[in-house]
């Protein structure tokens, strides 16, 4: 496995850890619903923290908003609530949302929405609580997994990377 293949993982790995440690608590902000196409920005204020990666530049986190960093053609679901989201610069970012629509809801919603942006959809995997859909442009790499909550929300984490050409 190459390094940046192995680095990447890594941070994948550390970002999925910043949101579930920060998804934890009472820091949840509400995302207006905003018109499918549109950005919905984050309500309220925002926490946040950074960290230096050796070699990488710095990481983010914050609680309660979009990142700066999303792209236009990558689409948050209307009407959740950012939970937290990570970035690091030529790295990619994560953003875990909360829904209470269904699991079914959001994931047709991201299926359709990517494709509509030039997304083109590469994968998709069921299990009986999860489903993930994998998706590229470009030199990018999207995931979307979403999953049912025991509390019956609907667990919703984006995920945007860079591949090296």
């Amino acid at each position: 496995m190459q390094a940046s293949t192995r680095r990447r993982l890594v941070f994948g790995a550390a970002l999925t850890a910043a949101a579930s440690t920060l998804s934890c608590g009472s820091g949840e902000t509400a995302v207006p619903t905003a018109a499918p196409a549109a950005r919905a920005p984050a309500a309220g204020p925002a926490s946040g923290s950074t960290a230096s990666l050796p070699g990488e530049g710095t990481a983010s986190a914050e609680t309660g908003a979009l990142p700066k960093a999303l792209p236009a053609d990558v689409p948050s679901y209307p009407g959740a609530r950012v939970v937290t989201n990570s970035s690091a610069p030529e790295q990619g970012l994560l953003i875990a949302f909360q829904s209470k629509d269904s699991p079914e809801k959001v994931f047709e919603f991201y299926r359709q929405k990517l494709a509509e942006q030039g997304w083109n959809v590469e994968g998709e995997m069921s299990s009986a609580d999860q489903r993930i859909l994998i998706a590229g442009k470009g030199d990018r790499k999207a995931s979307v997994l979403v999953s049912a909550s025991e509390a019956g929300e609907t667990q919703i984490t984006l995920t945007l990377t860079n591949e090296e050409g």
